[in-house]
């Protein structure tokens, strides 16, 4: 019965995503399908609060590790954070964020922003780049009480002029990076079961996330049902708890009461998401400053859908540090099965994520639920989904339906942007700052790239 509800509010999302889709734009969800060079064009949502040409005297940076200046794979020194992980699971966000452990290089997009607002007004704009590695916007809370804290300490307790939120978004997919390891049911974790179960909190493996503990352990002639049960446990991460799909349970408590243990993650994030920007809206006593105005900006569309996953294997193969996400997150990255066992590194070619091929219909019913929180709430969402399509997993596919044949570039590297890409983000929130205008056409990636290529991040490939 779960599964039929489950099928029948996906059928209906869709239907309803496609045709907002039509009728808001007229055109294709994505320009650049027909294959005929155009760049194509892309429609953001613009907060009616927003006032082009506003002078920002303040930046705030906040939000998931997607660009916010710390490549997951080369940024982390996972030799030395992964033995800590284990032994602590319970501080992964702290460990993940620990400056011991990580190289953190300057939000790029924020810096361009910064410079580009500097230029155009001829004042001086502080910039907070509070973004930590590793963690995903439930955690946004902590990123907010250290603005607070700094704010009080360096400022007198309020900001002056008008403050700029840069606020990025982490999807249901990315945010199990770190969620995977809290999966918080032991029936699913069936070789931390066999061994009588881990030294960690309950569902936690030091084996491993429970799809490829389940995968595994059919492959060696368990039960394969317990795939099923997994992966419909993981569909109810990208559902609304309404769904009936299982909510998630949380052991750290991340949005506490009445929220914590009783919504799927997708719920859980929009509900972070408007706690969030009502806090940083309604700018209590000013300490924001005079006004806020926030541009959200989210990685929800990290595969693009389909089976292609050769950036991951590319990873691997150039950046030994890679095989440390892997061990951890084998199903996010499609490890092969004896990654774990053996020091063998690689891909298993026969493996994709078990809703790959349903990511574009879940992303997509997700975003339209930020677009319509975001209009509710007077944030302004930069559509990423469309914006980097053509320009991510399948950028050198001309079978792709997705395919930029006028510009076959890339802008995002495994799970991060690239300082390609930065600079379209920023060019992207310039645009809006500057005309309020939603939609955006895009421009060659040339018209980026030398500078680009001069701040792009150690560890980053391919344009």
């Amino acid at each position: 019965m779960i599964r039929l509800k489950v099928a029948l509010v996906a059928v209906n999302r869709a239907i309803a995503a496609i045709t907002f889709f039509v009728v808001m734009t007229g055109t294709a969800l994505y320009a650049d399908s027909e294959g005929s060079g155009r760049l194509g064009t892309v429609r953001n949502e613009i907060a009616k609060t927003l006032v082009p040409g506003t002078q920002y005297d303040n930046i705030v940076n906040i939000g998931c590790g997607w660009a916010s200046g710390v490549n997951f794979a080369a940024g982390i020194n996972w030799g030395a954070a992964l033995p800590q992980i284990l032994a602590n699971p319970l501080e992964v966000y702290n460990i993940l964020s620990d400056p011991q452990y990580q190289t953190k290089y300057g939000n790029r997009y924020a810096v361009l922003v910064k410079e580009a607002l500097e230029a155009r007004d001829g004042n001086t704009i502080n910039l907070f780049d509070i973004a930590k590695s590793g963690h995903t916007s439930p955690y946004g809370k902590l990123e907010i009480d250290e603005l607070d804290q700094i704010i009080e300490a360096q400022f007198g307790g309020h900001l002056t002029g008008n403050t700029l939120v840069l606020y990025e978004y982490g999807p249901p997919d990315f945010i199990r990076l770190i969620g995977m390891l809290f999966d918080r049911d032991p029936a699913l974790n069936p070789i931390s079961a066999a061994l009588g179960g881990d030294p960690f909190p309950p569902g936690a493996s030091v084996l491993g996330d429970s799809h490829w503990q389940a995968r595994f352990v059919a492959e060696m002639g368990g039960d394969p049902a317990t795939i099923d049960a997994v992966e419909e446990r993981y569909l109810g991460h990208f559902l609304p708890t309404a769904s009936g799909a299982t909510p998630y349970v949380d052991e750290t408590d991340i949005l506490g009461p009445p929220n914590s243990n009783t919504l799927t993650v997708s719920d859980r994030f929009l509900v972070s998401y408007q706690r969030d920007y009502r806090r940083l809206l309604n700018n209590e006593g000013g300490i924001y400053g005079n006004k806020v105005d926030i541009i959200a900006i989210g990685n929800e569309n990290v595969y693009e859908g389909g089976d292609n996953f050769r950036q991951y294997p590319e990873s691997v193969i150039r950046n030994f540090n890679a095989v440390y996400p892997c061990t951890i997150f084998p199903t996010f990255l499609g490890c092969r099965s004896d990654t774990v066992a053996t020091p063998d590194l690689g891909i298993d070619d026969d493996f994709v994520h078990p809703f790959a091929n349903r990511l574009e219909e879940l992303t997509l019913d997700y975003y339209l639920r930020m677009r319509e929180q975001a209009r509710e709430e007077n944030v302004s969402l930069i559509n990423v989904i469309d914006l980097f399509a053509g320009h991510h997993s399948r950028f050198d596919d001309p079978e792709s339906a997705y395919y930029v044949d006028g510009d076959p570039t890339y802008w995002a590297y495994m799970a991060e942007i690239n300082a390609l890409g930065h600079e379209v983000v920023a060019d992207v929130m310039m645009h809006v700052l500057n005309t309020g205008k939603g939609t955006y056409k895009r421009k060659h990636s040339d018209t980026f790239r030398d500078r680009a290529l001069d701040n792009e991040f150690p560890g980053v490939y391919g344009y």
